[in-house]
């Protein structure tokens, strides 16, 4: 993969995303017979960034509703190996984090096999609280990730003219054992995460669910709990598609939740960084191979899934390409013979790439709507108390 072309892209001339174009939160129709320009709110408005393989895109969610556009920071070529490292769940990396944690829980270990993995995690975790000691975060990968974030925080501050202590951080499906590197990146960046975790360990959005979000699906017309959306859950989970085709990488994967803020529940997903749009060939026969990758990779994906899905989501800079579609629509057909042109017509190609940031400002704003309410109930619940 070329990265002689990774730069930080400045935020300066992000566009505003005025009424008329914004995507649609929460279904609402969108007037276009007029111009509805920034207002500046005395609250500080949500940031929802969605961190991808290769770059980090922001959107702002002010409290009158209004979504704006940040802009994009290019990640360098530390950032991009470690996220592709990731999305791909290194295997062992993975069973290296994994079997630590498990064995961590055992106080004997009789087997000379689980005591030479025992004496390295054991290693392991001495490397790490050795860093924390230091003030570094607790690895290098979570100081990658801080520096990356670090940056990002610096040009959206430029932009907004305002400080940022928290964000609404949308993430690409992860591997479990990372999630500590990501709190530590965030922690050493003076961030915090918008998200009302319902375990201690979570911290961010699938990116999924906050595309979901972002094309105005799955979220409550309210700020009420995300347990009970009955306003817009429907009586069955919806099974969902995502296509993620993007600078660095191509992932596609099958979820079924009933609402946006539901965790993932990913039936088959697939991820590949030697399938992204850098390594799209510019001749006619290479570049025929390398959509015919992507199809097969499509199918290989769908092939346990025996019915259409009920939506589609495209992410990615190059998510709505209509090379890219023509692909997705052939390998849709021959798995399905359903014909999915209205599905991603939903789309716009100028909207691909953003709906995850736009979607996890929504829920980033919804989230914290909910700890003010709980918030008031309990202050109202103290002072009842003291009467």
């Amino acid at each position: 993969m070329k990265l002689i072309y990774l730069f930080t892209a400045p935020l300066i001339g992000a566009r505003v995303v005025t009424l008329q174009q914004q995507a649609a939160i929460r279904g609402e129709e969108i007037e276009r017979n007029g111009v509805n320009p920034i207002v500046h709110d005395e609250t500080a408005p949500v940031v929802g960034i969605h961190f991808t393989t290769s770059y980090a895109v922001a959107a702002a969610r002010y409290q009158n509703g209004t979504m704006r556009d940040l802009g994009k920071v290019l990640g360098d070529a530390e950032y991009i190996d470690l996220m592709s490292r990731w999305t791909e769940w290194d295997r062992d990396s993975r069973k290296n984090r994994q079997e630590c944690h498990h064995y961590q829980s055992y106080r004997y270990i009789s087997t000379a096999e689980a005591m030479v993995r025992r004496f390295h995690c054991n290693a392991l975790l001495l490397q790490r609280s050795v860093r924390k000691v230091l003030g570094l975060p607790a690895s290098s990968e979570a100081a990658t990730l801080s520096a990356f974030m670090k940056k990002l925080r610096s040009a959206i501050e430029v932009e907004l003219d305002a400080p940022v202590t928290s964000i609404a951080p949308a993430f690409p499906r992860l591997p479990p054992y990372v999630e500590e590197d990501v709190q530590e990146a965030m922690s050493f960046s003076g961030l915090a995460s918008t998200r009302t975790p319902r375990s201690s360990d979570e911290t961010v959005y699938g990116e999924v669910n906050a595309a979901y979000a972002g094309l105005g699906h799955g979220l409550c017309s309210s700020a009420k709990s995300d347990m009970g959306c009955e306003d817009i859950a429907p009586a069955k989970e919806q099974t969902v598609v995502y296509f993620n085709f993007d600078n660095s990488s191509f992932s596609v994967g099958v979820m079924s939740f009933q609402h946006a803020f539901q965790s993932h529940r990913v039936n088959c997903d697939g991820s590949d960084s030697k399938l992204g749009w850098w390594n799209l060939p510019v001749f006619e026969v290479p570049r025929t191979k390398f959509w015919a990758q992507i199809h097969e990779m499509i199918l290989n994906v769908l092939q346990p899934i025996s019915r259409p899905p009920n939506r589609i989501v495209l992410l990615g800079d190059h998510g709505a390409d209509e090379d890219f579609k023509e692909v997705v629509k052939a390998a849709m057909w021959e798995q399905f013979e359903f014909d999915v042109e209205m599905m991603l017509s939903a789309v716009k190609k100028e909207d691909a790439g953003k709906l995850a940031a736009r979607g996890a400002a929504e829920m980033g704003w919804l989230d914290e709507q909910r700890r003010s309410e709980s918030e008031a109930l309990r202050q109202g619940s103290s002072i009842v108390e003291e009467l």
